[in-house]
């Protein structure tokens, strides 16, 4: 299953970013869980009548195979709107009351995560597998 959409080059390149980039953020990370994401080219404003002020973006959104179960995505969710709310703290700090301290802390020495460890570093795979062993709390 493929989607092919047209949108503002600043979101589009959101939602295409990689981890330690920029424009790396809770919602990339929760579009990428479901969908392969790939920025195909950028189309200049110029090629439009009447010309809009900005740019924008072709992507290409392929479902992914492995997405995640609602349950799982509805922590990543949870998880990656609170690590990524405040950027310049450590992840660990934000997210640790959401699922508990003990089991945050054995869920990042499995996965190799520093507690040292920002939101914008984690690939997708890792905040699906941290969704998956740290269940947030009601």
């Amino acid at each position: 299953q493929e989607l092919f959409i047209l949108l503002q080059l600043e979101m589009g390149e959101r939602l295409a970013a990689q981890e330690g980039n920029d424009d790396y953020g809770a919602l990339t990370v929760q579009i990428q869980s479901l969908y392969q994401v790939e920025l195909r080219r950028k189309v200049p404003g110029a090629v439009f009548h009447p010309p809009p002020d900005v740019d924008s973006a072709f992507l290409a959104l392929r479902r992914r195979p492995d997405a995640p179960m609602p349950e799982v995505r509805r922590r990543l969710i949870q998880l990656a709107k609170t690590g990524f709310g405040q950027r310049r703290k450590k992840l660990f700090k934000l997210i640790a009351p959401m699922c508990g301290e003990t089991e945050l802390r054995d869920a990042y020495a499995k996965l190799g995560i520093s507690e040292d460890a920002r939101a914008e570093e984690l690939a997708v795979a890792t905040w699906l597998d941290l969704a998956r062993l740290c269940p947030v709390r009601p």
